[in-house]
């Protein structure tokens, strides 16, 4: 018996998500890790891209695995 698999994807405007990166500076504590954090900081052409791809890829598992905070999402 063949289930049907649901396949989602999620995308992110950089130049909105990277505004409210600038706008609130908290938020990068509360969705991300250090590492992640350093790894798109280190990134010092394009930080806010890297930023919002983590965030579409963290918000596409939080959709399959329920709840469960962002941060715990790596």
């Amino acid at each position: 018996m063949n289930r049907p698999v649901r396949v989602e994807l999620s995308k992110l405007s950089i130049a909105r998500f990277g505004g409210l990166l600038t706008t609130f500076p908290i938020a990068e504590e509360r969705f991300f890790t250090v590492g992640e954090r350093v790894y798109c900081r280190s990134r010092k052409r394009k930080p806010a891209q890297h930023f919002a791809a983590r965030m579409a890829a963290k918000l596409a598992c939080r959709r399959l695995l329920g709840r469960v905070r962002l941060i715990d999402i790596e």
